[in-house]
This record gives structure tokens, sequence and C-alpha cells, in this order.
């Protein structure tokens, strides 16, 4: 019922927005960039519900859904110590950051602005499954690509909320679990170690990947990552805000972009 209402959503919205002229794309651009408030803070926020099989359903600072996966496996201390050999690396991010601005420079149609700032938004979520009667989208690896030692990154711009004070932090692509067949596929890894730059205080943090979100739907699908809320604090200075605009540096397991 959820993904009829949806479809019938963007039915209505894209033959509006022919009919004045404008993409179907644009129009969606427009209609987030004039509806997304970050005024307040979801009163959930923190909260979570628990499901049979032990999964764990939290609410973001703006009302987004984050899953905890019962059985989240830890980060090893080699796969961290990998990891940070990369992600500490000045000379590394600088050098994506500059190849990802010229691809975005060079190809304008092809990336969103929005007050002068670059949102790799999702346009075309992935269903992935039902959990809990919440039906659960995931992202396309958006943004640019980059290879280092062998290993892909994506470099992607977007928003950054809270949800937790247990030390999770997650991303909101596919992980592997999924309740469609198909979909149990694993875009980037869980757990793994990913950089993240609050672009607004210019701080950044290395931090472990534990759980799938924010859940791809509505204004979520500006947003990259969602974080405890200690980190965020760390990154950004204060938890009121609830949401600040970021880039985000992931090691990539499999590089699927938008159809």
């Amino acid at each position: 019922m959820l993904k009829r209402r949806m479809l019938i959503v963007y039915i209505i919205s894209t033959m509006l927005a022919l009919s004045i002229g404008i993409s179907a794309k644009a129009f969606q651009k427009e209609s987030m960039a004039l509806n997304d408030t970050h005024s307040k803070i979801n009163i959930d926020t923190g909260s979570y519900r628990e499901l049979e099989d032990g999964i764990k359903v939290y609410t973001d600072t703006l009302g987004g859904i984050v899953l905890h996966f019962a059985g989240t496996k830890e980060i090893t201390k080699e796969e961290v110590d990998k990891g940070k050999k990369i992600l500490e690396n000045q000379d590394t991010e600088k050098s994506a950051m500059e190849k990802d601005l010229e691809v975005r420079k060079n190809n304008p149609d092809n990336y969103t602005m929005i007050s002068g700032n670059y949102y790799d938004i999702e346009y075309y979520p992935i269903y992935i499954g039902t959990w809990g009667n919440v039906d659960v989208y995931a992202r396309h690896t958006i943004g640019t690509r980059s290879t280092y030692n062998g290993q892909d990154y994506l470099t992607s711009y977007g928003d950054v909320t809270w949800y937790n004070t247990s030390g999770y932090n997650a991303l909101p692509y596919r992980n592997g679990n999924a309740t469609v067949p198909n979909q149990k596929v694993v875009d980037v890894a869980q757990p793994v170690l990913f950089s993240i730059r609050d672009l607004g205080t210019n701080r950044a943090k290395e931090i472990t990947r534990n759980d799938f979100g924010p859940n791809q739907v509505g204004i979520a699908t500006r947003r990259i990552a969602d974080l405890d809320k200690y980190i965020f604090n760390d990154l950004h200075g204060n938890t009121s805000d609830g949401v600040f605009y970021s880039r985000t540096f992931v090691p990539l397991t499999n590089y699927n972009p938008e159809p």
C-alpha cells in the first residue's frame, strides 16, 4: 500500500512538472529545497522499537528511520588499521576531493546544487524489503568514484543527522540485509571504516558503519549518513541543530551508481 501511494505521488508530481515545462527531476529538486526545514528536532530522536527478530528500528532527528540488525559484526583491529592508513592520509582525501570537484564541474548537468552546495540526491531509491511494517529503501552509490591502493572509494555530499547514543553510525547503502531476494547485495560493507567531514566546521572523523540508514524516502534522499549523538557533537559542536552538511569518503564493495 505504501509503495502504491508513493507511486501515485510520484506520477502526480511528474505530470505537474511536465505541464509547466520542466523536468520531473528539476521539479523534485525544487520541492525538496522548499520543504526541507531543519527548525526542530524530532521528539522521538534516539528512541527505538525492537522487532521479534531482534532488529531495532531507530528514529533520527528529522524523523528518518535507521535499522540496527541483530548480530551486527564488530570491525576488527586489522580492518581498522588498514582503513586508517588511507583515510587518515590527508593527501588521499585532498586528491579524491580534487578529482571529485573536477568531475562535477565538467558535468554540471549530472550533479545537483542547492544554495551553492552539492547534493547527491537519490532519485530512484532501491526497495530492499519490509521490516516492522516499514518499507525500506537503499541508496545507489551516488557521487564520484576514485581508487587508492586497489580499493574503490565513493565521495558524496549531503546532509547528516543523528539517531542514537550507543556508538552506532549508519550509511544508507545495501549491506546484504534484504527481504527482497535479489537485493541481498553488499554495495558498502558492514562493518567498515569510513571518513566524514562537517563542511561547516571543517572537522573530520574516521568512524565505523554499524547500521543501515537513513531509509531513503522523502527528504532523507538528500541525506548520506546518520550518526551517534556524540560523534555528531564532536564534528558539529552541538547536537541541537540536528543536521549538518557534509562530505563522506566511503570504501566500496560494489559500485552501483544511479540508473
